[in-house]
């Protein structure tokens, strides 16, 4: 079986846009169901939540809950924000629960609710986590709630990408914001209009370097004073290319300069 390149989070989001409104998660326990749409809105919000909160790349969070949706969000938003993650059997006792964090050198704990007040507490006192990083589904009393780390819940807003980018713009003046979506394209909102870009598929050789590439031909067209559509269309051309590619700077030929310079929608 041909494997795809990327990290599993990566995947999934790349293949929400295409799947959607169909379910990705059912709960077994009650029939609620989470769509691809709102499973990626969701990790999305969470990630950036977890670095307001000073996640940092190769950080080790906790994770200690039984199995349930929000189980698999808070999972894939720790692995996107950079965090490396640590599962925990949530029927451990205290101690056995504090070793493995102790070990794992978790500096954060996301945990179900019930879970935290019965054991997680005291595991957590016990490997020295701090009460201020501990987040739990639902609510509890010395932890903050894991709804929190939504940036439409901190913001008093509706909880999505385009609720937040207009916020932004009004609240600050600022020109243009835009909101990256990896293989599912981009966002650009500014104070007078919106442009949505759904990506261009490819085949993933190497990230590294497509986020700048994409940036590089968005401030082109920007301070040319090109429509979002043109901007929006230019910045997923080069970044995919440059994700089709081997290495952060491969070279283009003038053929690819020459469609990234023309790029319109």
């Amino acid at each position: 079986m041909p494997l795809s390149g990327l990290r599993l989070t990566e995947f999934i989001l790349g293949h929400a846009a295409e799947a959607d409104r169909k379910p990705a998660i059912i709960d077994g326990a009650t029939g609620r169901a989470i769509s691809y749409h709102d499973l990626a809105a969701d990790i999305t919000s969470a990630a950036s939540g977890l670095v307001r909160h000073g996640v940092r790349r190769g950080d080790v969070i906790a994770l200690v809950s039984p199995n349930c949706p929000e189980f698999a969000i808070a999972f894939h938003a720790a692995v996107l924000a950079g965090a490396a993650v640590s599962p925990v059997n949530p029927l451990a006792p205290a101690a056995e629960m504090a070793r493995q964090l102790t070990h794992s050198g978790a500096q954060r704990m996301i945990a179900a609710g019930p879970v935290f007040e019965e054991t997680g507490r005291t595991a957590a006192a016990s490997a020295g986590i701090d009460p201020g990083s501990v987040f739990v589904f639902g609510e509890a009393p010395g932890a903050l709630p894991f709804a929190s780390l939504s940036l439409g819940r901190l913001l008093g807003i509706a909880d999505d990408e385009e609720s937040a980018a207009q916020w932004l713009v009004d609240t600050f003046r600022i020109k243009l914001v835009c909101i990256t979506r990896g293989a599912r394209g981009s966002l650009l909102v500014s104070e007078y209009a919106k442009h949505e870009h759904s990506g261009i598929r490819v085949q993933v050789a190497d990230t590294v370097g497509a986020g700048d590439a994409f940036t590089a031909a968005l401030v082109y067209h920007y301070l040319r004073r090109d429509s979002l559509a043109t901007m929006n269309e230019a910045a997923n051309r080069m970044g995919s290319w440059v994700a089709s590619q081997t290495g952060a700077t491969p070279a283009p030929d003038e053929a690819r300069l020459q469609s990234i310079r023309s790029a319109s929608e």
